[in-house]
């Protein structure tokens, strides 16, 4: 049909023996890397770490193989163009598929599904579909097992819980603003401030596999240090784009991307990027864009 000319299906693999990956993406999200420019009004710093040794002689590394795979290329506008992301929150980055949206009988399926069933223009199909480690403590943890989960939305920083595979169709239907929520929307911000996504997609590629539980780590460390612990959340994610700038994080509600994330980046970030709104320019891959006129709510 004419509205799936819209729709790009994102590919991606492994990391292959050319250190090469798939094109870039989580479920469905439409258009091109836009430019590089900073946000307007934002303040622009250095980075951390400009002058620290590489490779660090304080912080875990990714192994030399991985991090000759990194691409030094410039971040700046590597984010294709999105204005929202869910994420549903089952498994964790030691086994999800590949390819976790096109998993058959998984919920991150059926809201993919349900999502190229439901655009019928450009600015609609703007959305990203990914999986977290957030986990309930009941309940199988692999994603294939998994019959109910939580779903996080952002940037509206709310909580759907209890959604299953046959609530898909109208959950997506609710968030392009086309009727109710199946379920009543919880408020994130009860909970945190401010909502971090590392990938450690393990089997999609391995240098975000490697990189990824090496930035949690730090974050654990940092948080806990500065007493943050229970107002910034920080959670494994699954492919969102960019493995060659492994690590990759994105915070939110903000929505900027980091990528080429070290641990010893992580203190800044969380001081600088997430206190203070800089932006750390060496960092910076893009930011989510803002939402289409209409693209109105039922909460």
């Amino acid at each position: 049909s004419l509205h799936m000319a819209w729709v790009r299906k994102l590919t991606g693999g492994l990391l292959g023996d050319n250190g090469e990956e798939g094109a870039a993406g989580a479920a469905v999200v439409g258009g091109e890397a836009v430019g590089g420019d900073f946000p307007e009004g934002a303040e622009v710093v250095d980075g951390p770490c400009t002058a620290c040794p590489d490779p660090c002689d304080t912080h875990e590394m990714l192994s030399p193989f991985l991090a000759k795979k990194i691409k030094t290329t410039p971040m700046a506008g590597s984010v294709k163009p999105y204005v929202r992301h869910l994420f549903v929150c089952a498994g964790s980055g030691r086994d999800w598929p590949g390819k976790v949206e096109k998993t058959p009988n998984t919920i991150p399926n059926a809201l993919a599904t349900a999502l190229n069933t439901a655009i019928v223009n450009k600015e609609e199909r703007l959305t990203l579909i990914s999986a977290c480690d957030r986990i309930s403590e009941e309940g199988p943890k692999k994603i294939d097992q998994v019959t109910s989960a939580e779903v996080l939305l952002f940037p509206d920083m709310v909580l759907f819980r209890d959604v299953t595979a046959e609530s898909a169709d109208s959950l997506i239907a609710s968030v392009l603003g086309q009727g109710p929520p199946p379920m009543a929307p919880l408020p994130l911000r009860e909970e945190g401030t401010a909502y971090v996504f590392v990938c450690t997609h393990k089997l999609r590629d391995k240098r975000c596999g490697e990189a990824g539980p090496l930035l949690l780590q730090e974050f654990d460390v940092v948080l806990k240090s500065l007493g943050l612990e229970k107002t910034i959340k920080v959670y494994g994610s699954s492919h969102y784009g960019g493995h060659k700038y492994a690590g990759n994080v994105i915070i939110y509600p903000s929505g900027h991307w980091y990528g080429r994330v070290k641990p010893c980046h992580v203190r800044t970030l969380v001081e600088d990027a997430i206190l203070k709104g800089k932006v750390l320019k060496e960092l910076w891959r893009g930011q989510i864009q803002t939402a289409p006129p209409g693209a109105s709510k039922a909460w």
